[in-house]
């Protein structure tokens, strides 16, 4: 039996939480790429899997209300954060009203997965971004409890799980704010672990990674590997690291994510939020647009949100073509390039991510660097050339 294509399933492990009798597991393919397998020797055929896959189901998303500049007014916080720090904020929101948060949290084997968050420590752990596929877990189950003990829920996660979320549910709960994330594709976690454990060359159980060093400014998207707070490797997106450009060039994705159904103005959470790429192009603004977190509020519910959130953030609302006009992602899903055929290949050959990254993409990156380097060098010496001017 087929709970849905490949092609379009995102791993969200709706199906696995409600077999009635646990026969659906989550195993890797050659592609080190994770779905779901039916144990056909137990399985019964009941269909609780296939009529719960948000794939199976018509989740009708909701047009945006307004569209938000946002950033908390901890400085810390803002700084430390991806954006903006406005989902730590929630997070904050919801400890204090004794509610319920979920986030993820990357461990020190570079697997991602979904943890609550009870204080501000889990805050720590859950912040910024994580480049990687996460695990959903028994997530689904304690949102049930937590709601059906009458408690406020948040659930931050991406647009696919998200709706893994609603569907495993199957009903509106008005004690549930959904938040998902505007997200341009997931890469397994074992593509991840081969990549740091080739750049250390040994496994070690205190690694710390990081895909937007604060300590480096989230905004250099700076990704680094650390050992009790020593820095062993840095990069950022504008180098030849293999990682950042499987990622940022979208070369190294599920392959459902070149297919996302959530690629699209209708949103399935009742906030979205995500960095704020478009920020000023079509009104002009009066504050710095470093750690400023594009929000829109998508439901009523994220609108009585947005007022509890008041003296934690700062919102300016902004025009609705400064979201949707630079956001590709709130229009189409990532296109699939021509070389990730290359790394398919190669990677189901060796199963190393830099060997298969390396085959895909050597072209492609020797060409990046050298335009970086070679206007860097330009802006440069520009800026050399104005210094001497204005002494004169």
């Amino acid at each position: 039996m087929e709970i849905c294509s490949r092609n379009i399933c995102t791993g969200c492990e709706a199906c696995v939480n409600t077999c009635p009798l646990h026969c659906i597991s989550m195993r890797e393919d050659d592609l080190g790429v994770t779905y779901p397998i039916i144990d056909e020797t137990i399985c019964v055929s009941c269909g609780k899997c296939y009529d719960t896959c948000p794939n199976n189901q018509d989740l009708k998303g909701e047009r945006p209300i307004k569209v938000y500049a946002a950033w908390s007014t901890n400085k810390d916080t803002r700084i430390t954060s991806a954006s903006g720090g406005i989902a730590s904020e929630l997070y904050r929101h919801f400890i204090a009203i004794s509610g319920s948060s979920y986030g993820v949290y990357l461990n020190s084997e570079q697997e991602a997965h979904f943890i609550p968050v009870n204080s501000y420590e889990d805050i720590l752990k859950v912040r910024n971004s994580k480049y990687v596929y996460s695990e959903m877990g028994d997530v689904y189950h304690s949102i049930q409890k937590q709601l059906e003990d009458s408690k406020r829920v948040l659930f931050i996660g991406l647009p696919c799980q998200v709706a893994g979320v609603k569907s495993f549910l199957g009903k509106d709960y008005d004690n549930l704010i959904l938040v998902d994330i505007i997200c341009h594709g997931v890469m397994p976690w074992i593509y991840l672990q081969q990549h740091v454990n080739n750049i250390i060359k040994i496994k070690d159980a205190e690694l710390q990674v990081q895909f937007r060093d604060p300590k480096l400014k989230t905004a250099k998207f700076c990704f680094t590997i650390r050992k009790k707070g020593k820095l062993l490797y840095k990069t950022d997106n504008l180098s030849d690291d293999l990682y950042q450009h499987g990622y940022h060039g979208g070369v190294c994705y599920r392959e459902n994510c070149y297919n996302c159904q959530y690629a699209q103005i209708e949103r399935l959470g009742d906030i979205t939020i995500s960095d704020f790429s478009g920020l000023g192009r079509i009104s002009p603004i009066y504050y710095s647009p470093e750690n400023v977190s594009c929000l829109l509020v998508n439901t009523s519910k994220g609108e009585q949100l947005l007022r509890d959130l008041e003296g934690r953030i700062e919102i300016d609302e902004r025009p609705f073509s400064e979201a949707y006009d630079y956001e590709s992602m709130l229009q189409h899903p990532t296109p699939r390039p021509e070389i990730r055929d290359v790394f398919v290949s190669t990677y189901k050959k060796t199963r190393d991510y830099d060997q298969a990254a390396e085959q895909a993409m050597h072209d492609s990156i020797k060409e990046f660097v050298y335009r970086h380097y070679s206007w860097h060098a330009k802006w440069k010496k520009l800026k050399r050339m104005i210094k001497k001017f204005i002494k004169r």
